[in-house]
């Protein structure tokens, strides 16, 4: 039960929960600002990534949660992958 709430807040509160997601970056906490981008994406895009450096595209559908997720990745050392997904995000942006 207490797991479909939190997804259900995250929906609601996006700002808030990137904002979490931020301070937990920029705090060191890298595994929970991933837990926290991912459960606002609604996939993993790490998961994917084995066919090499961020090569699954981040979803579209939320561009602020999706740029979130390059920082978090520019912030885990992962510069290319990171570089790589802001590309993709601008060329697939209307």
């Amino acid at each position: 039960m207490y797991e479909r709430t939190y997804v259900t807040m995250v929906s609601l509160r996006q700002r808030t929960w990137l904002k979490y997601a931020s301070l937990c970056r920029k705090s060191g906490r890298l595994s929970l600002s991933h837990r926290t981008l991912v459960n606002i994406l609604g996939v993993d895009p790490s998961a994917n990534a084995g066919a090499g450096a961020g090569a699954a595209a981040l979803p579209t559908s939320q561009p602020r949660a999706a740029f979130a997720y390059c920082k978090h990745l520019w912030a885990a050392e992962e510069r290319g992958a990171a570089f790589n997904q802001v590309g993709l995000i601008i060329f697939r942006s209307p």
